[in-house]
């Protein structure tokens, strides 16, 4: 592991740096600070354009490359000698060439449409986003010359990989199940982890002549830029994927038992008298010619049309009798009792009243 300025250069054991070139086999560069890029060219002569978070400029291959006056770049591609990109400040998509310690002015090449909006085929050619691309963009051109864009390319056909790209019987890109980027090769379903975490913006390219493939990662979470530069070989020897277990489910929530049964309400007293509805014990209507208060305050005696005293018994009582079961509380069309601590109520009609 070397650090050369705001680089962080990884290799494998078989990597070895010569000048500005690193020579072996496979080779992983970091940037931070970064997010947008490409990755092109071999391990052996690795090629890169990638925009800082912060920054009008580009890193590449060969030096820091000037995106002023248009700002940052956004979806930046490129290929060895030459950049382009979504301007950051709206002016539309820009265009930069250049070689080491040398550059020509950024130009403006066309309107910025969506994301991934522009595309370097094979042969150099510059493709930029239209309305017919759809929302998604330019995504990689497939080993038969045909543009893929981003909607054709968002959800593999198995549904393992999301935002991918295929080529050279590789397909690469996100896990659409769960997090890092994952290699798939089209003989077979296994799935291969390139680089764990939150992965996106995964670009693709493979050399046919060396069977190898330069591969590009934005890792937003930790503002960082991966590439990646390996053969077909070193794809195979990459760990086996294997899916974090399943987070198991929150138990059952036990159900709630009913409230109890609301016990009946215990009379209330109210001093002596019980505050609640008495007994209807006689279907009978009992006439009667007076009422005549009787000794208890708020009481009265039922005088019955003999000239006796009615009782909270049923009966009568002689003339003049104003005992406890004969003294009643008058309420409309009815006389109550209280005798032993029991309620009776009787209905009662004024004599003249009957037919």
């Amino acid at each position: 592991m070397h650090v050369w300025a705001n680089v962080l250069w990884v290799s494998y054991p078989s990597a070895q740096r010569d000048s500005d070139v690193l020579r072996g086999a496979s080779m992983k560069l970091v940037l931070d600070g970064c997010w947008y890029g490409e990755a092109y060219g071999t391990a052996q002569a690795i090629g890169y354009c990638v925009s800082p978070i912060i920054g009008n400029y580009v890193h590449t291959e060969s030096g820091d490359v000037s995106t002023a006056p248009f700002g940052g770049l956004l979806y930046t591609r490129g290929r060895q000698g030459v950049l382009a990109g979504q301007s950051a400040n709206g002016a539309g998509n820009i265009e930069v060439r250049h070689a080491r310690d040398v550059q020509t002015m950024p130009v403006i090449v066309g309107n910025g449409y969506g994301t991934n909006t522009v595309l370097y085929l094979r042969d150099g050619t510059l493709v930029q986003g239209a309305p017919q691309f759809g929302s998604q963009g330019l995504r990689y051109q497939a080993d038969d010359g045909r543009i893929v864009t981003g909607d054709e390319s968002h959800l593999s056909p198995d549904h393992l990989l999301a935002d991918y790209s295929e080529m050279g019987g590789v397909r690469i890109g996100q896990n659409q199940n769960g997090p890092g980027a994952l290699v798939q090769f089209l003989t077979g379903s296994t799935l291969r982890l390139l680089e764990p975490g939150d992965c996106q913006f995964i670009r693709v390219n493979w050399y046919f002549d060396t069977d190898s493939f330069a591969i590009s990662i934005v890792k937003l979470p930790e503002q960082r830029w991966v590439g990646y530069w390996l053969t077909r070989d070193e794809l195979l020897a990459l760990p086996i994927y294997a899916p974090d277990p399943p987070v198991p489910p929150d138990p059952p929530i036990p159900p709630i038992p009913p409230d109890p049964p609301v016990p009946p309400k215990p009379p209330v007293i109210a001093g002596d008298a019980f505050m609640e509805f008495a007994r209807l014990d006689s279907s009978k209507v009992v006439p009667y010619t007076e009422l005549r208060k009787s000794g208890q305050a708020g009481c009265v005696n039922l005088i019955t049309p003999n000239g006796e005293v009615f009782s909270a018994h049923g009966d009568t009582r002689p003339a003049g009798t104003d005992g406890p079961w004969e003294q009643g509380q008058v309420s409309g069309g009815q006389i109550t009792y209280r005798a032993d601590g029991v309620l009776f109520t009787w209905l009662i009609v004024p004599v003249d009243k009957l037919p």
